[in-house]
């Protein structure tokens, strides 16, 4: 009984500062939750309107997160994203905590279409919550738009989600609509700086700016802060032959360190990336 009192207080705390439909990324709390759009991992395919991989290409991350060194917060994540034609399509499910205690399963599905530099998309998420074998489950569904345009090294990405404004019961606090606008801005000298502003109603606006540095041919380092509350995190991309190990770590002000560690593996089709994009 102490773990699942300790559990939701937790849960309580973060109410207005981690939604429940977000799906974690590899660079995601070292990076402020900002996203590196000029060449996103399989998670951050996600996001709706968040710009694909190329024709023919594949994505896949698999990780796992610490949050604030709580066990019974643990989270495995899961995600694969495809390039076919101008289509971009992705695929992620994650679970976070323990089944017998508190558990949240999400799935999580997107497909985007590129015209030119432009690119549409929309996504569909489901989640399933769990207080202990004994108490049932709870399930909602939700879904979201996004669009994403490049203009030479400026990526801008807007996205739009719970749409439908999701609940669990008829009686509980719904999900309101969340509007998200993403950027990076790609240097070309071997780093890009990314940002990321988000509304929600009844809340104040959250900020967040991020930056991705190529140390060598062997690495990269990330950093980042957000606010609301404010957090500060950074991180390190190890490259091994086709893919990636990422490990990333945040400071939240009363709540402590958190951890993700991330296996990405890929294929890219090196003619069609532009200088200064990030492997």
């Amino acid at each position: 009984m102490n773990r699942l009192i300790i559990t939701l207080l937790v849960l309580g705390a973060l109410v207005g500062s981690v939604h429940a439909y977000d799906f974690e990324t590899p660079r995601g709390i070292g990076q402020g939750r900002t996203v590196v759009l000029s060449n996103p991992r399989a998670a951050d395919l996600l996001r709706a309107g968040t710009p694909g991989l190329t024709p023919g290409a594949w994505a896949f991350d698999a990780g796992y997160n610490r949050r604030f060194e709580l066990s019974d917060l643990d989270q495995f994540f899961i995600a694969g994203g495809w390039g076919i034609g101008r289509f971009g399509l992705a695929v992620g499910a994650s679970q976070t905590g323990d089944a017998d205690l508190y558990a949240e399963q999400l799935l999580q599905g997107s497909v985007s279409f590129r015209i030119d530099s432009l690119r549409l998309g929309a996504s569909l998420s489901g989640m399933q919550v769990q207080f202990g074998g004994r108490y049932g489950e709870l399930r909602a569904a939700t879904f979201g738009l996004g669009v994403s345009y490049r203009y030479r090294t400026f990526i801008g990405a807007l996205n739009v989600d719970n749409i439908t404004s999701p609940r669990l019961l008829e009686t509980s606090e719904a999900s309101p609509p969340r509007y998200s606008f993403l950027s990076e801005y790609v240097s070309g000298r071997g780093f890009s700086f990314t940002a990321r502003t988000t509304f929600e109603p009844n809340q104040p606006p959250q900020f967040a700016l991020g930056q991705i540095v190529a140390l060598s041919e062997r690495g990269n380092l990330f950093w980042g802060i957000a606010t609301g509350p404010m957090e500060y995190g950074a991180g390190l991309e190890i490259k091994i032959p086709s893919g990636v190990i990422s490990y990333a770590t945040s400071v939240h002000p009363v709540l402590g360190l958190s951890h993700t560690v991330t296996l990405s593996l890929g294929s890219t089709r090196p003619s069609q990336r532009k200088s200064g994009e990030f492997d």
